[in-house]
């Protein structure tokens, strides 16, 4: 990359639950009990933040700044994100208790950053805990800005234009190039973020957080425009138990069990002309009373 203009760069990150464990659902809450949960950066998020800082080092200009809604524990994910090399970073303090959707988490968002100044905002592709995927493209909408989904990988070329490679399926890529400011949502793929040094880290627990309170929000948007209507495990699969015939020989029981209860299959062959192979499938179908005689 050879870009050499000045990018400051935003990324929005959210603190998710790194373990889950089956401990139920709370009915009041309509979600996972959080008793016993680990919490850490989003890993998509984490990429984001990981190839902004490469943006910075590269053109050796701009500032990265990091920007999260949550309880006062996603401090704790801020605080990683300035040891990886992030400038600056913005708390949006939300209860944890307050439900609310990605339309929501975007028009939050969308609030805050129309105040800054930012010539990119990267988002992860998603998060692992809700699989959305909706929140930065949500706050493209609210900013008008274009956006790019599922970005493996990103090149700027010039001072207003990204080069950009999205994941397809099946291994597929599709190339485009799109005007910056933009936002951009980021596969993992894209670069593998570094682990913070134990001196980074430390500096960055003296680091200044800004701290800002949801304290209005548009009328249209009190409520969420999507409710959870309820949680649920995985449905159970019971697994067939096959038992071999126990008038069966040894080695016959033997065989049951090492073949899963898979016989050996008998068929036949046709041949001949076309004419013999129609012929020969009829009478099998007849034979097997698949069809009338």
């Amino acid at each position: 990359m050879d870009y050499g203009g000045v990018m400051n760069v935003i990324v929005c990150v959210k603190q998710v639950a790194h373990i889950y464990i089956q401990s139920g659902f709370d009915p009041s809450t309509k979600d996972i009990v959080t008793d016993g949960l680990v919490y850490r950066v989003n890993p998509y998020d984490e990429t984001a933040v990981e190839e902004a800082i490469r943006i910075k080092e590269k053109s050796g200009k701009g500032e990265v700044t990091v920007i999260t809604i949550g309880p006062p524990r996603a401090e704790e994910t801020l605080r990683w994100c300035l040891a990886m090399g992030a400038d600056n970073a913005v708390h949006i303090v939300k209860d944890g208790a307050e439900k609310q959707d990605p339309w929501m988490t975007a028009s939050i968002l969308a609030d805050r950053i129309k105040e800054m100044e930012y010539d990119l905002l990267l988002f992860g592709k998603k998060a692992i805990d809700d699989e959305m995927g909706q929140v930065g493209i949500f706050v493209a909408e609210l900013l008008g800005l274009p956006a790019v989904s599922a970005v493996a990988k990103l090149e700027l070329t010039d001072v207003n234009k990204a080069l950009i490679q999205r994941s397809l399926e099946k291994g597929n890529r599709e190339e485009v190039d799109c005007p910056i400011p933009a936002v951009f949502t980021v596969e993992k793929t894209l670069n593998r973020p570094r682990y913070p040094t134990f001196p980074a880290r430390k500096a960055a627990r003296t680091k200044p957080i800004q701290q800002l309170r949801v304290t209005r929000m548009d009328e249209s948007l009190s409520d969420p425009q999507m409710n959870i209507v309820r949680l649920a495990p995985p449905k159970l699969r019971p697994k067939k138990i096959l038992s071999p015939d126990s008038n069966l020989s040894a080695a016959a029981r033997i065989n049951f069990v090492m073949t899963g209860g898979m016989g050996q299959k008998k068929g036949g062959v046709v041949g001949g002309d076309p004419k013999q192979l129609v012929t020969g499938i009829i009478d099998f179908l007849k034979e097997k009373k698949v069809i009338g005689t």
